[in-house]
């Protein structure tokens, strides 16, 4: 699963990031990275999500942390795409983040 935030492309290319996507792991400007991950404008972390499930408000604190902060939230959420929760799509609204979820090939290719 990845989440990318930026204000202009999900993946970072104006910047310093290059992702490509393997069977159970993304490649980051030529590092693997096992697990889900975010990537900002000019880094990536490691995030502690397990499931598409796992994605709440908590789990996005970080876009509290921002300045500036994203415009846009893109959510790969493995094989296909699925809506996120009412919850979540609520916590992003009052933050003026505009959300996509989308299979993570898509987002990552």
């Amino acid at each position: 699963m990845c989440a990318a935030l930026h204000q202009f492309s999900c993946l970072c290319e104006r910047y310093v990031l290059h992702h490509r996507y393997l069977p159970h792991a993304f490649l980051v400007n030529n590092v693997q990275v096992e697990g889900a991950i975010l990537c900002l404008p000019h880094s990536w972390l490691l995030w502690d999500v397990q499931s598409f499930s796992d994605i709440t408000p908590k789990t996005l604190a970080i876009l509290d942390l921002l300045d500036p902060p994203p415009e846009v939230l893109v959510v790969g959420c493995g094989a296909a795409m699925k809506p996120l929760p009412q919850q979540l799509q609520e916590f992003l609204r009052a933050r003026n983040v505009a959300v996509e979820s989308l299979d993570t090939v898509s987002v990552v290719g």
